[in-house]
């Protein structure tokens, strides 16, 4: 059964803050992280490196070493897809704060890792799934928005998903067969989630379900488990 983690961390040693994010991460099953120093632009960050273990997946985390003002670098690496951001924040007198979460099933792994200061938010989420015909989705999103938002990871059908190792990079999402919400106290669902592509059915996944509108990361209770709303038509088995 899956199990959730979160965490806020904040301070302004961004040595400290790397640190803290890795041993996050570091302390989830599947997962390894270590703190490097990362080199991008000029500039070296203390970077918490993330890891999926078994696969080519990496998500970076870090701030700025030198500098007045904290600045940080998100990036994610699978194989030739990369996506990375180095962002100044306004410098203030507090520091800068990273909101961290994860879903770790042995059939789902959820991270997702963002800084936010004042009204200035950035991270990345990497969604890894594997599907009923014994495949593996991986999905990305870059985070970058200005003006207050939650601190909840973002909805699955956010992400764009591609086929581990897939060449062709053809991009897939997280569909919808519930746009509605169920009668008060009741949950409909299905037994397993789907992946499309231009409107066509290409995986099916086992171990989500799809339902009717649930609040982002609520927990619901069903006959057969507890679950974690991964989106707001997306549960995932949880046990803790």
């Amino acid at each position: 059964m899956g199990k959730f983690y979160n965490a806020s961390i904040t301070s302004d040693n961004p040595q400290e803050i790397a640190a803290r994010v890795s041993n996050f991460f570091n302390d989830l099953d599947g997962v390894t992280s270590e703190v490097i120093e990362y080199t991008y632009n000029s500039n070296t960050y203390y970077t918490a490196d993330i890891k999926i273990d078994g696969t080519d997946i990496e998500m970076y985390c870090g701030y700025r070493k030198d500098g007045d003002q904290p600045v940080y670098v998100n990036k994610v690496i699978n194989g030739d897809i990369t996506y990375i951001g180095d962002y100044v924040l306004q410098n203030y007198n507090e520091g800068p704060t990273r909101i961290v979460s994860a879903y770790i099933d042995d059939d789902c792994i959820m991270l997702y890792s963002y800084a936010k200061f004042r009204n200035t938010y950035s991270g990345t989420e990497v969604v890894y799934v594997k599907t009923s015909n014994n495949k593996h989705l991986v999905g990305y999103y870059r985070r970058s928005d200005y003006g207050q938002i939650t601190d909840n990871f973002l909805d699955i059908s956010s992400l764009s998903f591609e086929e581990l190792n897939d060449t062709a990079r053809i991009v897939h999402t997280y569909t919808n067969m519930f746009p509605y919400t169920a009668t008060a106290g009741t949950i409909d669902f299905t037994n397993e989630a789907f992946f499309v592509n231009n409107g066509y059915k290409k995986f099916t996944v086992p171990v989500l379900k799809e339902c009717s509108t649930v609040p982002l990361g609520s927990t619901q209770s069903l006959p057969v488990s507890n679950y974690i709303a991964l989106g707001a038509h997306c549960l995932a088995p949880l046990d803790e």
